[in-house]
């Protein structure tokens, strides 16, 4: 039996728009994240200049803007659709749209925004790759050490190839679920199609720290020596939010 299921029915559609607001806006929020960090590290290769006063925390506001106002604009579409609430085998309650052809126009706009994410994500990180790979490839020509440093470089463009791998991953899975819910190419029940749902809205929401924990050392120091576990050594204290400092690993 579902937890506080009279408490919902009370609220009825409010508990309902308030659910579909938070799930659709935090979608798109999650999403823009992931394209402003792609920004982050890409400008940093195309504009190493400005890099920093870009970045500069003056005008941090401008990133984060763009990371959650378009997602809570385009959320408030959703108060345009009718709501229920329906009950499944096990007494829970779970919010669905009433107009379904309002709701595939939704899920169209989502699928719509998630592929041009996924496009400029791809783009972002092919580019950033193969200036990376010219980079190391020119520094391995100029070093004496050049076994250790080819060996240094392999490992770079390993870690960011995996990395950059994964994030397009995650978001072409999230892509390929709004397609089939859109093409009608199986049907789900309620419960199966909130399962996935959660499950893929979780991974996207928190593979990015994740990855940067795993393949960033200098994030690892940054944070280890803010804990008092290790001593501090010399890195950039802007490590958590550039790029260099991420794929300069042990130079």
């Amino acid at each position: 039996m579902g937890f506080f299921a009279d408490f919902y029915r009370n609220l009825d559609y409010i508990y309902a728009h308030i659910y579909f607001y938070v799930a659709w806006s935090t979608g798109i929020c999650q999403a823009a994240s992931v394209s402003v960090l792609a920004t982050n590290r890409l400008s940093a290769i195309i504009l190493p200049q400005s890099y920093k006063k870009m970045w500069h925390s003056s005008r941090l506001w401008i990133p984060i803007s763009i990371q959650y106002v378009p997602g809570m604009l385009v959320g408030l579409l959703t108060f345009f659709n009718k709501t229920t609430l329906a009950t499944n085998e096990n007494n829970g309650l779970m919010p669905q749209f009433s107009d379904k052809k309002m709701t595939t126009i939704f899920f169209t706009i989502g699928g719509g925004v998630l592929f041009s994410n996924c496009i400029y994500l791809i783009f972002s990180y092919c580019y950033l790759f193969v200036v990376l790979r010219k980079r190391n490839t020119q520094l391995s020509f100029l070093s004496t050490n050049v076994p250790k440093t080819k060996e240094k470089a392999r490992k770079r463009e390993r870690r960011l190839f995996t990395m950059c791998s994964i994030i397009v991953a995650v978001q072409m899975t999230i892509l390929l679920f709004f397609i089939l819910k859109v093409a009608k190419l199986f049907e789900l029940t309620v419960d199966e199609f909130y399962l996935f749902y959660n499950l893929l809205s979780d991974l996207f929401a928190s593979i990015n720290p994740y990855l940067l924990w795993i393949f960033s050392d200098s994030l690892r120091k940054y944070v280890l020596t803010q804990l008092r576990l290790r001593t501090n050594s010399s890195f950039n204290n802007t490590a958590v939010i550039t790029v260099e400092p991420i794929f300069k690993n042990n130079h």
